[in-house]
């Protein structure tokens, strides 16, 4: 584990640094693997249909496209204003309203990028000028981001069911609660401020306000649970989900008082299509890549010799590898590649991979806001217009409360897998079956 995980790395880099597209930088490097250990292309071509043999990859493009059309729609307004609504005449009212924004734009959206953006425009200028310091400002909006890691329907939760075979409705279940403690973490570190008074609370909005602030997002709202609750109770299944969330984005962006046009729509098609063709890409490079792994017998020869590690050994050690690698490459990378080399050593020692898939993302969204790399730092650096070092030094409390949630996903592990088991919900996925030779 202690080589392998460089070895990869450095892999990925050098291909970055040939200027080489990462998908086609696997694929080509698998194959080549493939082809001198097996003697033919017939294993390449295996590999690429195993790959794309789960039904639930369909749902991917799907809650990207209803991810794009709500961004369209304007919605982190009416987010925000809600959230403000509720929370504003609190302590540390508009850093708890920029956290429960972040969660609800993060569900809309599935975009933990898009969220920093949208949300960080609207909350930034807001909390500045109600006297909030700048640095926690932008500290609390990255902060938002990497929350937005683990809500589902991220990307990095939906490519790590892709990669572990599990289900992405379960995993979707597994990171509601882990995701509602680190909100909690963020909202109750806004309203405690410490190091950063100055602050005025807002008055009570009053019960009309926050109706007419509810009903002006109702349609907005009712999102989450359509989707969520029909995963638990079992209503749909994964691919249905999102047809559903599409379907859904579709009819309230169409809608009054929706101000979006049809044109916007395709607009909205054919920006979620430009980004599902590299993901889609990434994920029959990562496939390939695997498939060579595993033909040479490296995840099977990690397994044999971590088995007398322990289980938390080893997912301690699965974990300090993910995380170093997406400090400086990007997460869907780190999720494809890494994840099917550990996963023999996991299920081997009888990991839970829902919890473990909690905590992969947990460790990716600590990534994202961990200076100096951080790649959310640097968005934030642009809205909050602060020198990199000040927005490092404000999103510095915000890693230790992401280390505090880490550590207790793994020292309770029911907290990732008590509401899959509750919903009885099958773990793993079921792939397609294609008869020999039908291709």
């Amino acid at each position: 584990m202690a080589l392998t995980g460089p070895v990869v790395v450095a892999l990925i880099a050098a291909i970055r640094l040939a200027g080489i597209p990462l998908s086609a930088g696997l694929a080509v490097t698998g194959a080549a693997i493939l082809f001198a250990y097996e003697g033919g292309v017939s294993p390449v071509v295996d590999a690429a249909v195993a790959t794309f043999g789960q039904p639930q990859l369909i749902a991917i493009p799907l809650f990207l496209f209803m991810g794009k059309v709500m961004t369209r729609v304007g919605i982190v307004d009416d987010l925000f204003d809600v959230a403000r609504t509720l929370c504003g005449h609190v302590r540390g009212g508009l850093g708890v309203a920029t956290v429960l924004s972040s969660i609800l734009f993060a569900v809309v959206s599935g975009s933990s990028l898009a969220t920093v953006v949208s949300v960080g425009a609207r909350a930034i200028p807001a909390m500045a000028a109600a006297g909030y310091a700048r640095r926690h400002v932008a500290g609390l909006v990255a902060a938002g981001g990497a929350l937005a890691v683990l809500t589902p329907p991220s990307v990095p939760l939906m490519l790590y069911a892709v990669a572990a075979h599990v289900s992405m409705g379960a995993l979707f279940l597994a990171a509601l609660v882990p995701g509602i403690v680190l909100g909690l973490l963020f909202a109750i570190s806004a309203i405690l401020d410490v190091g950063h008074p100055g602050h005025e609370r807002a008055p009570f909005a009053g019960w009309h306000s926050i109706g007419a602030a509810l009903a002006r997002s109702f349609a907005v709202l009712l999102l989450p649970p359509l989707i969520l609750g029909g995963l638990y109770f079992g209503l749909v299944t994964n691919v249905e989900a999102a047809a559903t969330g599409a379907v859904y984005a579709l009819a309230v962006a169409l809608l009054a008082p929706r101000r979006v046009s049809v044109a916007d729509v395709g607009e909205a098609g054919l920006d979620a299509l430009k980004t599902t063709i590299p993901v889609a890409a990434l994920i029959l490079g990562a496939g390939i890549f695997a498939a060579a792994v595993a033909a040479i017998g490296l995840p099977a020869h990690l397994a044999a010799i971590t088995q007398g590690w322990g289980a938390p050994a080893v997912v301690l050690a699965a974990l300090a590898v993910a995380f170093l690698a997406a400090m400086v490459v990007d997460n869907a990378v780190v999720v494809l590649v890494i994840t099917p080399l550990v996963l023999p050593a996991l299920t081997g020692l009888g990991v839970d991979l829902l919890w473990y898939g909690v905590l992969l993302t947990l460790m990716l969204g600590l990534a994202t806001i961990t200076p100096p790399f951080g790649l959310t730092l640097f968005v934030v650096r642009g809205i909050a217009n602060l020198p990199h070092r000040e927005v490092g030094r404000g999103a510095w409390p915000f890693v230790i409360l992401l280390l505090a949630a880490i550590a207790l996903v793994l020292l309770v592990p029911h907290l990732a897998t008590m509401v899959p088991q509750s919903s009885g919900l099958p773990v793993e996925a079921v792939p397609v079956s294609i008869p020999a030779g039908a291709l």
